[in-house]
């Protein structure tokens, strides 16, 4: 299954969920993206 961070990001921030940082591409090899109240973060490995 192909899963990219940016739609998983755009779907929660569209549930109303609090993005405290948009999807940023990571020079360690990563995508991430923050939402706050719990800081729950996501993550795609490149």
């Amino acid at each position: 299954m192909d899963i990219t961070i940016h739609p998983t990001c755009r779907r929660l921030s569209v549930s109303d969920a609090e993005v405290a940082q948009e999807p940023t591409e990571q020079p360690y090899g990563v995508s991430d993206c923050v939402f706050a109240g719990n800081m729950i973060r996501t993550q795609e490995v490149h």
